[in-house]
């Protein structure tokens, strides 16, 4: 169940990006011959088309296996959590109970900071470490956004993080690991 959805979701986002591209070509389509623009917008509807038949692929996975509705409707309470988001959490991370612990979790999502230094002088200032899930960690970065600017707890604890002087990416990526 948790392999489907998770190919449910990758696919939706791969289809997604096509339809971006898509969407670019059509900008220019004035400039284009006529059956070049009508091939653009076939594709264009093609490909929405098929998200939408993904979209509910997944939501009838989630209807028929009940903890996966269940940590769905979990997901949806938090505050800067949508349903892409949501779908895309329980897509990308495998079994919540394998990891021991949060900061186990943030690093599987690759939302840890990264400390870089150079022998003894030289200090960079850190950054979100690339390990771990790509696809998660960009779907995490909006929902803390909204998160930070949304929900009570999550403000707090980033005004704090803006007061002792943290970088604005610093904070978002703090978000995210508290989204976790």
């Amino acid at each position: 169940e948790l392999k489907k959805l998770k190919h449910l979701y990758r696919c939706s986002a791969a289809l997604k990006d096509e339809l971006t591209l898509v969407n670019n070509h059509l900008e220019k389509k004035e400039r284009l011959p006529k059956e070049v623009a009508n091939a653009w917008e076939d594709l264009a509807m093609n490909i929405e088309q098929r998200i939408e038949t993904i979209k509910n692929s997944i939501r009838e996975l989630l209807k028929q296996h009940k903890e996966l509705l269940e940590n769905f409707q979990l997901l949806l309470t938090i505050s800067g959590i949508g349903e892409k988001s949501a779908i895309a959490i329980l897509a990308e991370v495998p079994d919540i109970k394998a990891f021991r612990d949060a900061r186990q979790l943030a690093a599987y999502a690759g939302v840890i900071p990264r400390n870089i230094t150079s022998g003894s002088s030289v200090y960079a200032k850190p950054r979100l470490s690339k390990a771990g899930s790509r696809t998660l960690r960009k779907a995490l970065f909006f929902p803390a956004i909204a998160a930070k600017n949304h929900n009570p707890i999550i403000m707090t604890f980033c005004e704090r993080l803006k007061e002792k002087g943290k970088h604005n990416m610093a904070v978002v990526g703090a978000a995210m690991r508290k989204l976790l």
